[in-house]
C-alpha cells in the first residue's frame, strides 16, 4: 500500500572524515616555570633531594641532581624559606640554586637539570653564524654586466684565524670543539661559555667596521 524509503548508507568511503587539526605547540618549559605559582612554601632545613621532590609533584616535570652537585655541594646544601605567591621559576632560582652558587637548566623538553655553573658552561652546543656581512665582496660582473654579491674566502679564513686567537683559545685544541664556514656560515660546536663569548666577539667586530 505504500513504499517505504530506504535510509542513506554509509561506507568508510562515503562517510565524512574528520577534518585534521594540528598538534597543539608544547608550551616552553620555562614559561611553566614562571606561570605556575606556588602558595604557603616553607621549607625548614630541608635538603635539595627533598626540594626536587616538591619540584617534580607540583610542576609534573622531571627534576635531575647531576653526580657532581652531590659530590660536592649535596651535604651542605639546608633549605629555609617562608615564601608565598611565588613561581616555581624564582623558586628553582633564588632558593635552591642561586645561594649555594648553582644553576638549573630544561634539557630534553621536561627534564629540570640542576647543576655547577662550570657544568653548564662546558656543555657542549652546536650554533650557527652568519657573518656574510663581514665577508662580504663583489664578484666579477655576470652577464648581466653588474657585479654579483659573494663571499671573500680569504677573509672569511682570515676571520676564523681571529676567532681561534681570540676567543678562549685553548678550547679550539679539544677534538670536540669544531668551527666549519659554509657560504658565509659559521657552523660551531664548543661549550656555552666559548659561544658566548664569540658573541661578544663578532659584536665588537662588528662595532669596529661600522
Amino acid at each position: 500500500c505504500c513504499t517505504v524509503a530506504a535510509e542513506p548508507t554509509t561506507t568508510p568511503e562515503t562517510a565524512a572524515q574528520p577534518e585534521a587539526t594540528a598538534a597543539p605547540k608544547p608550551e616552553n618549559p620555562y614559561t611553566i616555570l614562571a606561570n605556575k605559582r606556588v602558595q604557603g612554601l616553607v621549607w625548614e632545613d630541608a635538603t635539595l633531594d627533598q626540594a626536587a621532590a616538591y619540584i617534580r609533584t607540583v610542576s609534573g616535570m622531571n627534576v635531575s641532581i647531576s653526580p657532581k652537585v652531590r659530590e660536592e655541594k649535596l651535604d651542605q646544601i639546608r633549605l629555609n624559606a617562608q615564601l608565598d605567591d611565588v613561581s616555581l621559576r624564582d623558586v628553582l632560582r633564588v632558593v635552591m640554586t642561586e645561594p649555594w652558587d648553582l644553576t638549573f637548566e630544561v634539557r630534553q623538553g621536561n627534564v629540570i637539570w640542576i647543576m655547577t655553573q662550570d657544568e653548564v658552561d662546558q656543555t657542549m652546543r652546536l650554533r650557527y653564524y652568519d657573518v656574510k656581512d663581514l665577508v662580504a665582496t663583489n664578484l666579477p660582473a655576470g652577464s648581466t654586466g653588474k657585479p654579483r654579491p659573494g663571499i671573500d674566502e680569504i677573509k672569511l679564513a682570515e676571520l676564523e684565524v681571529s676567532i681561534r686567537k681570540s676567543v678562549t683559545p685553548n678550547a679550539w685544541d679539544r677534538d670536540d670543539v669544531t668551527m666549519e664556514a659554509h657560504k658565509g656560515i659559521l657552523v660551531v660546536r664548543a661549550p656555552r661559555k666559548t659561544l658566548h663569548d664569540l658573541d661578544a666577539f663578532l659584536t665588537q667586530v662588528r662595532r669596529t667596521r661600522r
